[in-house]
């Protein structure tokens, strides 16, 4: 836990937590020995996603198959992912068509991509305060706010941590309402985030706006979460994003970030690469469409670095 300071805002009580994922290499294994509920969450059907290769066997299913030790099966949509198998290099940008792959292209080709949201849950339930909000800052199609959601079906307010009582039984439970803040600024990913939270709104209040993260003031947030998205912001404004939303912060909040991150070293980052492209072979990614993807401009993105990021 960290405090985030600036000689204009000094919250003393505000808790800022950055939990730093580098999307080349597994800085952390997280076991969980508690076994929850689940809960009613429908299992995606993507027969029609199957589509042929040139060898003609089927495509898998959306997204690598779900780990015993997460808690949840994530809503991935759409379909999947071959945007470079045969175009490309071509300028990457989060357009009507990448979002159209987008919950499959992430959740295969970022490292622990479901075990960070999966630790999110643990973190949200115990310091989400009722009738505070719930940032996320670059929410994409919005899986990371349906499954928060969602966790929150079943658990009640009460004790044991400041949300709710986690170690109560099922009977005694009942449906948390949360508000949900989503920011995004690619109108095509705010259109597909309304449309997985469209069940949410019956139960929680869910605001989702497609704007510059850079312009919005976040205000009595008990939890914000930035999932790979400060790699976006260009580096003069990242202090100055971060000491807003310390600002936002009510007493006790939490500010949970995953990121890329860059090494110093040459060497170790030209190995973090081989180890990261051959992860991305082992989830079904030809080395074609790793080299052209890797040839494609990004727009705006710089992952962290030490010597180019302010401290």
């Amino acid at each position: 836990m960290k405090q985030i300071s600036s000689s204009d805002n000094t919250h003393t009580n505000n808790i800022a937590v950055a939990l730093c994922t580098a999307t080349f290499t597994a800085l952390f294994t997280f076991l969980f020995t508690q076994k929850w509920s689940s809960i009613s969450g429908k299992k995606i059907n993507r027969e029609e996603n199957k589509e042929e290769d040139g060898g003609g066997e089927d495509r898998r299913n959306l997204g690598p198959e779900r780990k015993p030790e997460t808690l949840y099966e994530l809503d991935l949509r759409g379909r999947t992912d071959r945007i470079y198998e045969h175009n490309g290099p071509k300028p990457f940008k989060f357009d009507e068509e990448v979002v159209s792959v987008f919950d499959d292209m992430v959740s295969r080709s970022v490292p622990l991509y479901c075990e960070v949201i999966d630790l999110a849950i643990y973190w949200v339930q115990r310091y989400y305060t009722p009738g505070t909000r719930i940032y996320d800052l670059g929410c994409s199609t919005g899986t990371t706010i349906d499954i928060l959601a969602k966790s929150f079906l079943d658990y009640s307010s009460g004790s044991g941590g400041k949300g709710h009582n986690n170690t109560q039984s099922k009977s005694a439970s009942k449906a948390i309402r949360c508000h949900f803040v989503g920011v995004d600024n690619s109108e095509a990913m705010v259109q597909s985030c309304r449309q997985k939270l469209e069940w949410a709104k019956d139960i929680h209040s869910v605001d989702i706006h497609c704007t510059d993260i850079l312009k919005v003031k976040v205000e009595n947030a008990s939890f914000v979460i930035m999932n790979y998205t400060l790699q976006f912001i260009p580096i003069v404004h990242r202090q100055e994003l971060l000491v807003s939303i310390n600002a936002g912060l009510c007493e006790g909040g939490i500010l949970l970030i995953s990121e890329k991150v860059r090494a110093e070293c040459s060497e170790l980052q030209e190995t973090s690469t081989n180890i990261y492209e051959d992860f991305k072979r082992r989830r079904n990614y030809t080395s074609r469409e790793i080299a052209r993807k890797k040839r494609s401009p990004h727009e705006r993105s710089c992952p962290i670095h030490r010597k180019r990021n302010p401290s």
